[in-house]
């Protein structure tokens, strides 16, 4: 085993383990560290199989592992654009609604004399006469 895998397999424990401390630490959440915690087992898998990573990739048409490492890098990066793409659609949606529902509420309310907003007053009850 050379130097670079042995650089690559620390590089790859070092990741996934900043992972459990961020995500034990509640500074990520579980659902975004999974995708991570899938990129450092690839980089820990392709540096334990050495030699046999060269190999492979030969055998499927990338020359080098440089191509390969730079080819999924950015598949990579696509998915995680994708990803956040996605969820911040959703939270710019929730908070469209949100806006919309305290412009309901406020529009519920009348100014009082004092200059606060106070609720609107209700119709008077009836009284029924026994």
């Amino acid at each position: 085993m050379t130097a670079r895998y042995v650089v690559g397999i620390i590089v790859a424990i070092a990741i996934l383990a900043l992972i459990l401390v961020l995500v034990g630490r509640r500074r990520m959440r579980e659902e975004y560290s999974l995708l991570w915690i899938v990129a450092g087992t690839a980089m820990l898998a392709f540096a334990l199989l050495g030699s046999n990573a060269d190999r492979f990739f030969q055998r499927i048409g990338i020359e080098s592992v440089l191509n390969a490492l730079l080819f999924f890098g950015v598949i990579f990066l696509v998915i995680v654009n994708i990803y956040a793409s996605v969820k911040i659609s959703a939270i710019t949606n929730r908070m469209k609604e949100m806006i919309q529902y305290i412009a309901l509420l406020e529009g519920t309310r009348t100014p009082s004399t004092n200059g606060q907003v106070a609720p609107k007053a209700e119709e008077p009850a009836v009284a029924r006469e026994p």
